[in-house]
């Protein structure tokens, strides 16, 4: 009696292997849809967060920009007197 339940397990098992295998259309057809659309997702996330990094940098070089502007102005002045 033992040996027929594990038998059995056996046998569920590797019906859920073929069944899931990769020679399946289907499993094959959704492995590469779930590829398609994590690349997809990871470019878009990618191109978000490099807007949001250049946004930032623009922001920072801006400011530095309008700082340095003003200190060499301060300087020429400085240097007329």
């Amino acid at each position: 009696m033992h040996q027929l339940r594990d038998s059995h397990r056996v046998q569920e098992i590797s019906g859920l292997l073929v069944g899931l295998s990769l020679y399946s259309y289907h499993v094959r057809e959704l492995l590469a849809c779930w590829i398609f659309f994590g690349l997809l997702f990871v470019t878009v996330a990618l191109m978000i967060l490099g807007g949001v990094l250049a946004w930032h940098a623009a922001k920072k070089a801006s400011s530095w920009a309008r700082t340095a502007g003003v200190a060499i102005l301060l300087a020429k002045m400085k240097f007329r007197t």
